[in-house]
């Protein structure tokens, strides 16, 4: 199992908050790929309902109701309350925001109920199992190559405001700060076993949802956060750019920041992290059932006292 201890120098995917663009996918550069709900082709209908139906657009991201009045996005997204979100057809108003201070994480409350809701996947396998993720990135842009001229992967590209999908594999999970918690770890992998719905994320898929399934029933299980990056030809991180690599090898990528330090790359595929819903459920439960305010406690006890006076004089009445 993949474990970094602290994921400090990630692109976070909503440090630009006026764009909106659409993931990037290994198999094609075709705007237009995957912008529709996926239902059979290469997984022979496995992809049927796999989450497309509970996104709902916040400003230009995305957010996944997950009860009646609740839906789940990234913390670090610029929304405070009042915003709205567009969802099957309709517009709900929020009207309270809850942050999880150990993750990414943020639920919002809506003032009148969803018409539906994902359900969460709440086992901690995930590694391993096939994902489907939901974001507004970029398209994918020029070929990158790296120091021996070999081609590497795509830069992030032109921002065209679309919502696409696309597919990959839980291939690790990812311990950052205490503020941002566990992660689900994809990588961008280029091979004879990948899928050409392989995805990659970008900027502006910050909270896009990751669904895994079980049991045959499609459950929400991650919500986007950040990749890696940035990279650069140069050892100092001169000319950095950022970019979805199927091979790091021959390039520099930074490794902390403030001031920036880049060190030579892997040779391996690039990752995108995503906020891990298993391990966070105890906040989303104290969110979506909270302890009883202490109005109703004594309103509770007062019934019970009341109770037990009407039992009194009834048996004093028989």
């Amino acid at each position: 199992m993949k474990k970094i201890v602290a994921v400090i120098a990630l692109y976070i995917l909503g440090q630009m908050a006026g764009s909106a663009h659409a993931v990037i996918l290994m198999g094609t550069g075709n705007v237009a790929a995957n912008t529709t709900a996926p239902t059979a082709g290469e997984f022979a209908g496995d992809l049927l309902n796999s989450g497309w139906q509970f996104q709902g657009q916040i400003g230009n991201f995305l957010g996944t109701p997950i009860a009646p009045n609740y839906f789940i996005t990234a913390g670090h997204l610029p929304f405070p309350i009042g915003t709205t979100i567009n969802y099957d057809s309709n517009v709900y108003t929020t009207d309270a925001m809850y942050d999880d201070p150990a993750s990414d994480l943020r639920i919002y409350r809506v003032t009148t109920p969803f018409s539906s809701y994902a359900p969460l996947y709440t086992n901690t396998n995930e590694v391993g199992k096939q994902l489907v993720v939901f974001g507004r990135g970029t398209q994918r842009g020029p070929v990158v190559l790296n120091n021996s001229s070999q081609p590497a992967g795509w830069e992030w590209g032109t921002a065209d405001n679309v919502q696409r999908w696309g597919t990959n594999t839980v291939s690790g999970t990812a311990t950052g700060s205490p503020s941002q918690g566990q992660f689900l770890v994809a990588n961008f992998t280029f091979s004879g076993n990948a899928s050409s719905t392989e995805a990659m994320l970008s900027v502006g898929d910050s909270g896009g949802a990751v669904f895994i399934q079980d049991g045959g029933i499609w459950k929400l299980a991650g919500i986007n956060y950040g990749t890696d990056g940035h990279y650069s030809l140069a050892s100092d991180g001169s000319n950095s750019f950022d970019a979805a690599l199927y091979n790091q090898n021959g390039l520099y990528r930074r490794i902390s920041q403030g001031p920036d330090v880049y060190a030579a790359a892997p040779n391996a595929a690039g990752n995108f992290y995503s906020s891990r819903i298993s391990t966070n459920m105890d906040f989303i439960n104290d969110v979506l059932v909270p302890e009883p305010s202490t109005v109703t406690l004594m309103a509770v006890g007062a019934a019970m006292a009341m109770w037990g006076t009407v039992r009194r004089r009834n048996r004093n009445a028989a």
